[in-house]
């Protein structure tokens, strides 16, 4: 994933338990340069994690993948957030934009919203990932249009 041209992320790390990536959300600049260099106490970034060291009951070993958002809400506004997203995306003509094999809910831990997937290791084929990488990216970008209200901006008006 590290080496996907062009690479979706502002920044992709990996390792042998898995991968995480940032997407744009307010800025790009990685999480990590903001905190160390900017000192901001908000992240400007989505922030992707993928564990490939999940087991799941049914579907055993596999990969969990998890979108939070820079949000903050409380544990109320989290929920309905995440029923928002969720109503959103089955009611709005987002496909082929990217894959729903996941939901949105609600992160107390984070005081937040994530979109959770469990990829199963039997459907892995070589270059898989790469797609639902990109998924996750165009999912960002729907999310923060979508409960920010704000549109992308081409030229000039």
């Amino acid at each position: 994933l590290e080496r996907i041209t062009p690479n979706p992320s502002v920044l992709t790390t990996t390792g042998p338990d898995g991968a995480t990536a940032e997407f744009p959300f307010y800025e790009s600049t990685p999480g990590v340069l903001s905190f160390l260099f900017r000192k901001q106490k908000r992240l400007g970034t989505a922030l992707c994690q993928i564990s490939a060291a999940e087991r799941h009951p049914q579907l055993g070993s596999g990969a969990f993948w998890k979108l939070t958002l820079p949000l903050t809400f409380t544990e109320r506004e989290a929920i309905d957030k995440a029923l928002e997203l969720n109503l959103a995306e089955y009611d709005e003509a987002i496909w082929p934009c990217f894959y729903g094999f996941g939901a949105w809910c609600s992160d107390p831990r984070l005081k937040s919203v994530s979109y959770a997937m469990f990829m199963p290791a039997a459907i892995h084929r070589p270059g898989l990932l790469e797609p639902f990488l990109w998924s996750m990216r165009a999912r960002t970008e729907w999310a923060k249009r979508h409960l920010t209200g704000e549109r992308e901006r081409h030229g000039t008006a």
